[in-house]
């Protein structure tokens, strides 16, 4: 993941609680699926692997997670059911991506993938509006309203995103960065239109930039090469999302 995460505190006793007991459940529910025996889903090369031993192998992942806190593992899980639920999806899929990200605070994704899936009973439907809340609080205290909100992913398209901005007036471009290492080098490049640098419920620096267009860069964790999940979290941020379109680039 891009941006590290403390999983402590992140969501209450309840909620794990239910985490541990459906993943205890979907554990039951495949030991009779499968060529591998399920401790062995470690070990055993990844592409050999059924799609339903793959889940598996998630599955003992997040719970593993609910037990130690541990970053590495959520990361894991979250690739294979990211790429799962474009591939197979199910509800169950779904449901367990939604606990991986709300475990890592990736509450907009969370809550996309639920109403995506249309899955219910979660437990995190009033954990996530709340969470949502407290997101858009944040950036509604921002005090610039553009006509126009475009929303980009970083993909080293410097020369598009600038010509964006030079080409249009008084809109935004909510630039989704899904990797640390670029956010120096593209501070020094857009540092006349750079208006914001912020995750998803926090704005960490704020600038006044001189053009009438203005960048926010927004920082997300990664989007395990599903270039669609960073523009899907990009218009949920848009500060005007009734005139806000994906800007897709040609490379």
């Amino acid at each position: 993941m891009a941006l590290k995460q403390g999983l402590e505190g992140i969501v209450n006793e309840p909620l794990k609680t239910k985490i541990e007991a459906f993943t205890r459940s979907e554990i039951t529910n495949s030991i009779f699926f499968g060529n591998t025996p399920i401790t062995d889903v470690f070990t055993a090369d990844y592409d050999s692997l059924t799609e339903t031993e793959k889940y598996v192998k998630a599955i003992l992942l997040l719970q593993g997670v609910c037990k130690e806190c541990d970053s590495a593992k959520l990361e894991e899980a979250a690739i294979i059911l990211d790429h799962l639920s474009c591939k197979a999806p199910t509800s169950q899929i779904y449901r367990a991506l939604a606990y991986v990200h709300a475990l890592d605070g990736r509450f907009i994704e969370a809550n996309y993938v639920l109403e995506k899936g249309k899955v219910l009973g979660t437990g995190l439907e009033h954990f996530l509006a709340n969470k949502l809340k407290e997101g858009g609080d944040v950036v509604s205290r921002l005090d610039y309203r553009p006509d126009m909100s475009y929303v980009a992913v970083y993909q080293e398209n410097d020369r598009q995103i600038e010509k964006l901005l030079r080409e249009t007036k008084k809109a935004e471009v909510v630039l989704v960065v899904d990797d640390l290492k670029y956010v120096a080098s593209l501070k020094n490049k857009f540092k006349d239109s750079l208006y914001t640098i912020e995750t998803e419920s926090e704005i960490h620096e704020k600038y006044n930039p001189f053009t009438e267009s203005r960048l926010r860069i927004v920082l997300k964790n990664n989007n395990n090469g599903i270039v669609e999940k960073g523009y899907q979290f990009g218009m949920q941020k848009a500060l005007n999302p009734n005139q806000c379109k994906m800007a897709q680039f040609e490379k």
